[in-house]
């Protein structure tokens, strides 16, 4: 990882690029790769870039961030999670399965018995993509998950 960001810093000074934004995908594959990026910014290399990391196994970007207490500048945190099945069914379908003018679970199920075969057909549906965009839309073109 070091190597790859020293090659880009490389580039960077050769077409005097003073700040950038730096996209890092998929991190958590990618064997220490903290201690490669924390000594950098420890250096005052990357004091006007923008740095996004981003990956799948969310657990361990949240995990690793530890790493960096002091090091973030002006950033913050953004985790996207998957939709709940209330907005997942909201989004296809436009059936408001937790109504708020009902109160309880039992009241809901009874108002949306009416939806039963749609909501179990969706609810399975749920479950392969995990309420997640892209598998979503993978699913629904192709028929599969991109899980």
């Amino acid at each position: 990882m070091g190597e790859v960001i020293d090659d880009y810093l490389s580039f960077r000074n050769a077409y005097n690029i003073s700040s950038s934004f730096i996209i890092l995908d998929e991190i958590t594959f990618v064997e220490d790769w903290y201690r490669a990026l924390k000594l950098r910014i420890d250096q005052g290399i990357f004091k006007n870039d923008v740095i996004l990391v981003s990956g799948s196994a969310s657990l361990e970007i949240l995990k690793q961030k530890e790493y960096f207490p002091g090091r973030r500048g002006k950033g913050k945190d953004i985790v996207f999670y998957p939709l709940s099945f209330p907005n997942y069914v909201r989004s296809l379908k436009n059936i408001d399965v937790m109504r708020k003018d009902i109160f309880g679970v039992e009241d809901s199920m009874k108002v949306n018995r009416v939806h039963q075969n749609v909501l179990g057909e969706l609810f399975s549906k749920y479950l392969v993509t995990g309420g997640f965009p892209l598998p979503m839309e993978e699913f629904f073109k192709k028929g599969e998950s991109v899980f």
